[in-house]
Order: C-alpha cells, then sequence, then structure tokens
C-alpha cells in the first residue's frame, strides 16, 4: 500500500502537465511541482489561492456554476490565457475534472497543458500569412495601377501614329510609312499583351 501511494505520488509529481486540485470554491488544496514552474509561484502561495491568482477575470460565481453541474463522469475542457507571477501571459488547455475525496468532499482536478509555444507559433504562422496576403493585394493594387497607365500611354501612342499614317502633317514617302507601319503594330502587340493579363 506504501508502494503504491509512493508510486502514485512520484507519478503525479512527476507529470509533464501542471496538475492543480481545487475544491468548489476554486481554491488549490494540492497542486504539482510542474504547476508551480508554470504560473511562476511557490506551492505555499498556491496552495489556499483561487483561481484569479493566474486569471485577474477569473468569475468564480460563473465556473463554480458550470462545475456544480459536472457529473461524476464529466470532463470539462476549456482554454485559458493564465498571467504567470512574473507578468508573462501563457496559452494553456485545462481539463477538470471531479474526484471525490476520502473525506466525502467534492474536489476538482484540473489537467492544465502549457501551449504557449504552440499558440506562438501559430500566431507567428498566421501573421505571416496575413503579411503575405496584404503584400500580395498591395502588389496587385499597383499592377493595376501600372497597367492602366501603360494602356493609356499606348492607346495615345497608336492614336498619335494613325493621325500621322493619314498624312495630316504632311505626305509621307514609303519608307516612312513603312517605319511608322511597324510602330503601329508594335503598339497592338503590346496592347494585346497587357489585354491578355485580363
Amino acid at each position: 500500500m506504501e508502494l503504491d501511494l509512493a508510486l502514485s505520488r512520484s507519478i503525479l509529481e512527476g507529470s509533464p502537465d501542471a496538475l492543480l486540485l481545487h475544491d468548489e470554491d476554486c481554491r488549490f488544496v494540492w497542486v504539482n511541482r510542474r504547476a508551480c514552474e508554470l504560473l511562476g509561484y511557490s506551492m505555499d502561495q498556491l496552495l489556499g489561492a483561487d483561481l484569479s491568482i493566474a486569471e485577474p477575470d477569473f468569475d468564480r460565481f460563473g465556473f463554480s456554476e458550470a462545475l456544480a453541474a459536472l457529473a461524476a463522469t464529466d470532463r470539462l475542457e476549456v482554454e485559458g490565457r493564465p498571467i504567470s507571477a512574473d507578468g508573462r501571459q501563457l496559452a494553456v488547455e485545462v481539463t477538470v475534472a471531479p474526484v471525490v475525496h476520502s473525506g466525502g468532499r467534492r474536489l476538482f482536478l484540473a489537467i492544465v497543458r502549457d501551449t504557449t509555444r504552440r499558440q506562438r507559433l501559430e500566431d507567428t504562422r498566421r501573421d505571416t500569412l496575413e503579411r503575405a496576403e496584404r503584400g500580395r493585394r498591395s502588389a496587385e493594387r499597383k499592377y493595376e495601377s501600372v497597367r492602366g497607365a501603360a494602356s493609356a500611354s499606348m492607346r495615345a501612342a497608336r492614336g498619335h501614329a494613325e493621325v500621322l499614317a493619314t498624312g495630316a502633317y504632311g505626305v509621307l514617302n514609303e519608307e516612312q510609312r513603312r517605319q511608322l507601319d511597324a510602330v503601329i503594330a508594335g503598339i497592338v502587340a503590346v496592347e494585346r499583351l497587357v489585354s491578355d493579363d485580363d
């Protein structure tokens, strides 16, 4: 029996997740070493304190009601953003399950998994994607602006060349007409190229 208790205590203390046992008033009656490391408080500071020590906006009444509604086999899963003792904001996933103390007192075991690193990676990935999307939209707007200006310039140049081709500013010789026709053909080709991007 003593061996079983020692083994159980060793498993609980060695858990990679923070384990916090609290009562219906959300006051901690037992915590493991990982809980102290995660939140940055000593065991003496946590024992007897309630969840507001790490969650300044903690709604004790609402959470107590949710706990009271839990059946013996139920689990309550929530995500949280607690503040550690040194002011760092953490990201955690919490599973709360009811347990019955030997004295018949109803307690709740909170299993807290630190997801801060994963959340930061997700935030970084999301920010990178958002910046890339903003860059794409900006480049697209600039491209449309440049294409519009280029199209307007090409239309003006073609119009002027066509007027010249009519001889409005003087009769063209054969070589001048051939060169002007080549210019007009080049302008039309560029216009088609720009238009094909649609």
